[in-house]
């Protein structure tokens, strides 16, 4: 039976918040999944912030370009030692800031490095979030995962961390602050959205960390082999036909979803194949779910509307353009199951190596064997 340990690792997320150095997440954590829990501990919390403060918080035009350049050199990176702070020399704009960490011999791991004045409880400067890069020679899966709501879903960012991890993919992105960071303001980009929602603010570092993904990645990334994946959750019964709704940002009026190469036709049918667990995975294909994500400015982007226009832009407009490559995955809370997920993204983009166990931290694991929860 596949259970999840997505709850307890989420909740671990608070257990460490009382440490004053988030650098010794590094020295410990033995996997990337407490590694991230650790992190996360630091990220913006729901109405921690005024909207003067977070917009000095956001990056700026240097910042954004050095830190995109220093992603992408590291997408290209053979030597596990360019991972090192001494690389950062080289990128003046985000050096004092930021820190990038080899870890598990695997990874290179690149986060803020200062924590806030006078915050409690406390948290990273910027908001930045963090980005994880899998040394291609290690990788399984071109797939880059990310999670653009940490705090207000609660599960979701430990649930992308979990299955980047277990199924050896490419890239891991998570957000900084939680969406409601700044409580009452309305996006610029997005206007129904609140201003700290990465998923639909053109402003934050971890659109331009998506972006500078994409960038790099996008020419060589084929239905067979490639994604971008963001996990979202969603409150109980907010879709009529499903309870787990798998978009690529556009309906069907096309005849899209007719195509069973595409990513998020895929991973549904992968997830349903697994068997019933009271849920069936749907896409626009057969559910009148709205959660579309067309209004998601990644997705917008992976779908090829212009870096510029993401804001306005809408993919279903010409749907003729739309890449296929981007995956929304929205599910209510009790489906965040990390061993049928890790198992459905390996099935529908299948490997030699396949599911991988990984190496945990003894806090978890002693957890598990408690709580008598399992990987798979």
């Amino acid at each position: 039976m596949f259970r999840s340990f997505t709850l307890l690792a989420g909740i671990l997320v608070y257990s460490v918040r009382g440490q004053s150095n988030p650098m010794a997440c590094f020295d410990n954590n033995i996997d990337v999944i407490s590694l991230h829990n650790c992190l996360a501990a630091y990220f913006a919390t729901p109405n921690s912030l005024g909207l003067a403060e977070w917009d000095s918080m956001l990056p700026v035009m240097d910042e954004i370009s050095q830190y995109k350049q220093l992603v992408k050199a590291t997408m290209d990176a053979t030597d596990p030692s360019f991972c090192s702070s001494a690389t950062l020399n080289s990128y003046p704009a985000i050096n004092d800031d930021i820190t990038m960490r080899r870890f598990m011999n695997y990874y290179c791991v690149i986060v803020e490095k200062n924590l806030r004045y006078g915050k409690s409880p406390a948290m990273f400067n910027r908001g930045w979030g963090y980005v994880i890069i899998a040394d291609k020679s290690w990788t399984l899966r071109n797939l880059h995962h990310s999670a653009p709501h940490p705090v207000s879903e609660l599960y979701t960012p430990t649930m992308s961390s979990s299955i980047f991890y277990i199924t050896r993919s490419r890239s891991l992105i998570n957000a900084g602050a939680s969406r409601d960071a700044v409580d009452g303001v309305r996006s610029p980009c997005i206007a129904d959205d609140p201003v700290a929602d990465a998923a639909h603010e053109n402003r934050t570092m971890f659109h331009a960390l998506s972006a500078a993904i994409y960038e790099h990645e996008n020419s060589n990334c084929s239905h067979a082999n490639c994604a971008f994946i963001q996990w979202h959750s969603f409150a109980n019964n907010s879709c009529n036909d499903t309870k787990i709704f798998i978009s690529t940002g556009v309906d069907n009026s096309a005849g899209l979803y007719n195509n069973n190469a595409l990513p998020a036709i895929k991973i549904a049918n992968a997830f349903n194949q697994l068997g019933s667990v009271g849920a069936t995975a749907k896409t626009a294909k057969d559910s009148t779910c709205n959660l579309l994500a067309s209004d998601n400015i990644q997705g917008r982007l992976y779908n090829g509307v212009a870096a510029g226009d993401v804001c306005t832009g809408n993919p279903a407009s010409s749907q003729n353009t739309v890449t296929g490559n981007f995956v929304n995955i929205n599910l209510e809370q009790w489906l965040e199951d990390v061993s049928r997920w890790s198992h459905t993204i390996s099935m529908a983009f299948p490997n030699s190596g396949s599911v991988v166990v990984p190496k945990v931290s003894a806090v978890i694991f002693a957890a598990l064997v408690v709580l008598k929860l399992s990987y798979f």
